[in-house]
């Protein structure tokens, strides 16, 4: 999935003929991927750390890694739902 530049983002916010579906998509385009990218910052940020990790404090790191991935799925479906709202409200991007 190929993420809508921020800039945009921001050159639709700032179009003055917005109607309230696409004033709504927008927003809900945007809030899906300050999570995601809060999210996959925190997971990166836990990868950096165990590499300097060894033995069980390695592992438990790990573990919580793996158990993020599912929780990191249904924060990609919101950010592609609201994509394609985003996408449908906006035919030219």
């Amino acid at each position: 999935m190929q993420l809508i530049p921020d800039a945009e983002i921001t050159r639709l916010l700032n179009h003055p003929d917005l109607n309230a579906d696409q004033k709504a998509a927008l927003e809900q385009y945007q809030a899906a991927k300050d999570k995601h990218r809060q999210f996959m910052e925190e997971s990166s940020a836990m990868i950096a750390r165990m590499d300097t990790l060894t033995g069980s404090e390695r592992q438990a790191l790990l573990n919580n890694l793996r158990l993020r991935k599912e929780e990191e799925q249904p924060l990609k479906r919101e950010l592609e739902a609201s994509q394609q709202a985003l996408s449908a409200a906006f035919p030219e991007l």
